[in-house]
């Protein structure tokens, strides 16, 4: 009579496969667990520098900002005040320009040079 043994584990060849990759991460595990853990310890690293305080009054590149700020400090404060006029006060003169400053009360001279402000900054006249 013939006896065949049966196996409590299947035959399939995929199943035996993955039981030897997770037998194989169950051994590499404890190996590379610790090794990714690792951290340099305080007493390794290298000190931080920081970076040192300059002295306003003896650094020439300072002091050459200082001179550049100072030059163009004027300049930069009209320009920005003309852009504000601009902007804020550019649609009520165009407004006023034309019959309107006829019957406000606005003396000649004050209406040419809305007229002479208008034409500066490129923004047409009501009347053209």
């Amino acid at each position: 009579m013939l006896v065949r043994a049966v196996s409590s584990q299947p035959t399939n060849s995929r199943s035996l496969d993955d039981q030897r990759i997770s037998r194989r991460r169950a051994v590499a595990l404890p190996v590379f667990l610790p090794l990714l853990t690792l951290k340099p310890s305080p007493a390794v690293a290298a000190p931080l520098v920081t970076n040192k305080e300059v002295d306003n009054a003896s650094s020439p590149y300072i002091q050459e900002l200082l001179r550049r700020t100072d030059e163009k400090k004027d300049e930069r404060k009209a320009a920005r005040l003309n852009d504000y006029y601009r902007r804020n006060y550019g649609d009520y003169f165009q407004f006023m320009d034309g019959s309107n400053m006829d019957n406000s009360g606005i003396n000649a001279e004050t209406q040419k040079q809305i007229k002479a402000w208008l034409k500066e900054n490129g923004i047409k006249p009501s009347g053209e």
